[in-house]
């Protein structure tokens, strides 16, 4: 029990590194390129993508949790197969239309300037952000932890 425990922490602290470094780079391409108004000092601008990929890592590895609860287990990349990461990319997905909705129509956090590809009203960069770079978190974890 305590040896499952320990791996599990392990395994989500990978995706969670992982999940915040391909996020950081993903936000501050996808940030300078294809939003509107991100003028900002490079000092505000670096704590900027630092809060947003933490909170991206956060989310991925909810997901992570969720598809665990849907697979029936907690290590479910250990057996990689279509239907578990279609699970996963499917509710990364939904959890991206929710926040790009939120943000985008409701708040008004951010826009979209003209070069940002559009999906039914939504950014095509941040549609797929949390599945991509979630997948490829939890496939570096598995060839960690399962070569």
């Amino acid at each position: 029990m305590k040896e499952n425990a320990g791996k599990l922490l392990l395994v989500l602290a990978v995706i969670f590194l992982f999940s915040y470094i391909l996020n950081f780079v993903w936000e501050s391409w996808h940030g300078v390129f294809l939003y509107e108004e991100h003028n900002l000092a490079a000092a505000k601008y670096v704590l900027m993508m630092n809060h947003v990929s933490f909170m991206d890592a956060v989310i991925i590895t909810g997901i992570y949790f969720i598809t665990a609860f849907v697979a029936r287990d907690i290590f479910w990349l250990k057996e990689w197969n279509r239907t578990r990461i279609t699970v996963f990319v499917g509710i990364g997905g939904i959890v991206a239309v929710v926040i790009e909705c939120m943000a985008v129509y409701v708040l008004r956090a951010w826009s979209y300037n003209a070069f940002m590809p559009m999906v039914l009203g939504i950014g095509l960069s941040p549609l797929l952000q949390l599945s991509a770079t979630g997948v490829l978190a939890v496939y570096v974890a598995r060839r960690i932890f399962y070569p």
